[in-house]
């Protein structure tokens, strides 16, 4: 799976197949260890972390989850699919787009 932009709007892809179109992209990640947890539209990612959150209250297996959201053509499609394929990557977005300050 792989990100593409195509006319002016992202595309997550499965081989020619398109899996979601977005012109704004959300990335749920854990902060502890930059896991990237979630990713598309920023509705979808949201309803998925109140989900989560909702049932982990006690296991408390992703108590630090950050959720970045932005256009989605501020966002390099290269760094995207490394975000796919790279363990960590996060970290690197993180400080490349100035989400925030890693610790």
């Amino acid at each position: 799976m792989h990100f593409e932009r195509k006319w002016g709007s992202l595309y997550f892809m499965s081989g020619p197949n398109i899996i979601y179109m977005v012109d704004e992209l959300a990335i749920a990640f854990d902060r502890q260890n930059f896991t990237r947890l979630k990713h598309g539209r920023p509705k979808d990612v949201l309803r998925w972390v109140e989900a989560v959150q909702r049932l982990d209250k006690e296991q408390q297996l992703f108590p630090d989850i950050a959720v970045v959201q932005g256009k989605a053509d501020v966002f390099d499609v290269e760094d995207l699919n490394k975000m796919l394929d790279i363990t960590g990557y996060m970290k690197v977005l993180a400080r490349k787009y100035g989400f925030f300050s890693p610790r």
